[in-house]
């Protein structure tokens, strides 16, 4: 879905709000998962806390923002 085409839906909403987010955090995908044993607690792992920092910092750029992987969409009426 495009920029557009959530504005497009969004029109009858009296506020749109876009939240871009994972421009390098995308890099999730090609990375194998760990072995998880489900009792215990999720913990963040450091490689990829680095970066999801480096992309709040790359994200501040408007031409990269249109490549971001994923948005949160917030809709008032």
């Amino acid at each position: 879905m495009t920029e557009a085409g959530i504005r497009k839906f969004a029109q009858d909403f009296e506020q749109v709000s876009l939240e871009k987010r994972n421009f390098l955090y995308m890099l999730k995908r090609i990375a194998k998962l760990p072995e998880r044993n489900l009792a215990e607690p999720l913990r963040p792992r450091r490689f990829w806390r680095a970066v999801k920092s480096a992309d709040k910092v790359l994200l501040r750029c408007n031409l990269l923002r249109r490549y971001c992987g994923e948005v949160i969409v917030w809709l008032r009426k």
